[in-house]
């Protein structure tokens, strides 16, 4: 009889959906456990590149990449394009975050956009 056999592949395909959500959730729930563990810190960087990644039919991604003084390279998710349209590539300022959570950067000089 096929009709059964569409029930079981309906719930077998449904099981593995919640399953691959399930998993993403908990790695946000990780990450962001993580992110609380660390310690909140200030540093002077600059800002080397701005990056929008285009995502089909999705909320695209906003970057943001900054050097310290110690040649590290850091990168943040910007929350929004808003956030992200403030800053130009070239601005000093203190960047404050907290593991990957970017808090702030407060700029000292302002690079002309480009």
């Amino acid at each position: 009889m096929p009709m059964p056999q569409i029930s079981i592949y309906f719930w077998v395909l449904g099981a593995l959906g919640v399953a691959v959500i399930l998993y993403g959730l908990r790695s946000i729930v990780r990450i962001n456990a993580e992110n609380d563990t660390k310690p909140i810190l200030t540093v002077p960087v600059r800002l080397i590149k701005k990056k929008r990644i285009y995502i089909y039919d999705r909320r695209d991604r906003f970057l943001l990449f900054f050097l310290t003084e110690n040649e590290e390279l850091l990168e943040f998710d910007m929350r929004s394009s808003f956030e992200w349209d403030f800053y130009n590539e070239g601005d000093l300022g203190t960047l404050t975050y907290q593991g990957f959570r970017f808090i702030k950067f407060e700029r000292t000089h302002v690079n002309p956009p480009t």
